[in-house]
């Protein structure tokens, strides 16, 4: 439920609280209805593969930057999944492909398949031009040391998950670094971030999270 004005308002506020440059990376909204039901259960949507594809390129190439000592992505609801399947698409292009399919194959879960589609994992022939120089980008800049200075802090996260995609640094340790923030009552959080680990329903939230007790509210 958040146009274009209200996401610029949203960075003009947190630029002028941590007195750092912000840039948006935006989802557009199709109202309450829509976009709840995107974030329930349409994860793999192809709105939100358009939202991943229309902010790889600007991601990747702050990421890539070694001019930026740190990279700090804030992200809200949606952004949580857009900001999962970045993530996602940047362990495919930094790690040998995983295994897919056959005996001992995990489930994917609906961000790691639209990162494989966007990432030019299932072949590149579905692939969008955006993502495809992205890709093209990150294949002759993209280093580990690169995802050791990203932070990610998730608010109201309704991913299905949402991990740290590479080790770096000696002694090594997992990153990006993450954090996840939501209303005890807040059903979009529910849906990620206070979800059960394991089951129908559940969701992977690694790193560090917070609920905020008998609270609710979304926006």
């Amino acid at each position: 439920m958040t146009n274009a004005e209200i996401a610029e308002s949203n960075a003009a506020a947190l630029g002028a609280l941590f007195g750092r440059p912000i840039s948006v990376l935006y989802n557009t909204s199709h109202g309450l209805v829509l976009d709840l039901l995107e974030s329930a259960v349409g994860k793999s949507l192809e709105k939100l593969t358009e939202a991943v594809d229309a902010n790889v390129e600007a991601f990747v190439h702050a990421l890539c930057d070694d001019r930026v000592e740190r990279l700090i992505l804030i992200c809200h609801s949606q952004g949580t999944i857009i900001t999962s399947v970045l993530l996602k698409m940047v362990e495919e292009w930094l790690t040998p492909p995983a295994l897919k399919e056959g005996a001992g194959a995990q489930k994917p879960s609906p961000e790691r398949h639209m990162a494989r589609k966007l990432s030019g994992g299932l072949g590149g022939a579905d692939q969008p031009a955006r993502s495809r120089r992205a890709e093209a980008y990150a294949r002759l800049h993209l280093k580990p040391r690169h995802v050791a200075r990203l932070e990610c802090y998730c608010f109201a996260n309704c991913c299905t998950s949402l991990t740290p995609v590479a080790l770096t640094g000696e002694p090594p340790r997992h990153t990006p670094w993450l954090e996840s923030y939501g209303n005890e009552f807040d059903f979009v959080a529910r849906l990620g971030l206070l979800a059960p680990p394991h089951g129908i329903g559940g969701a992977r939230i690694e790193g560090d999270r917070y609920r905020r007790d008998d609270a609710w509210g979304h926006l």
